[in-house]
């Protein structure tokens, strides 16, 4: 797909040098529309019969025959990547009074779980003070 990308690409420059040099801009108009509107149709075509086989290899998740897994943990498998812990974030109702609160809570969580290096801990404080 990549390829043919490429080759529209090369296409649409040669069709601009055409239309500039030709004598009949309506008739290399017409020729432009004509392909692309046929390069456009077969793309389509090529991105649903891939979009097929994609789903036929790996079932969407709770699709009969799929086992739950999304596409992209079924691409990770055996890649040797680590599951992180669930992280439950606090909740901001969006009220100014409750800010301080929320902003101490979802840094001592971030802090606890060792999402945040302690150098952005810092930068964050130095931005909200």
């Amino acid at each position: 797909m990549k390829k043919i990308e490429l080759l529209q690409s090369d296409f649409d420059k040669l069709q601009c040098e055409i239309e500039l040099l030709s004598e009949n801009v309506d008739e290399a108009y017409a020729d432009r529309d004509q392909f692309e509107s046929k390069l456009f149709r077969l793309l389509s075509v090529a991105h649903g019969l891939l979009a097929a086989a994609a789903a036929a290899r790996y079932p969407a998740a709770g699709a009969p025959g799929g086992d739950g897994t999304s596409d992209a943990a079924k691409e990770c498998r055996g890649g040797g990547f680590v599951r992180l812990p669930k992280i439950d974030l606090p909740h901001f109702d969006g009220d100014y009074q409750h800010w301080l609160s929320f902003r101490d809570t979802a840094r001592e969580g971030a802090d606890k779980h060792g999402s945040l290096h302690t150098a952005r801990l810092l930068l964050d404080k130095r931005q909200h003070f």
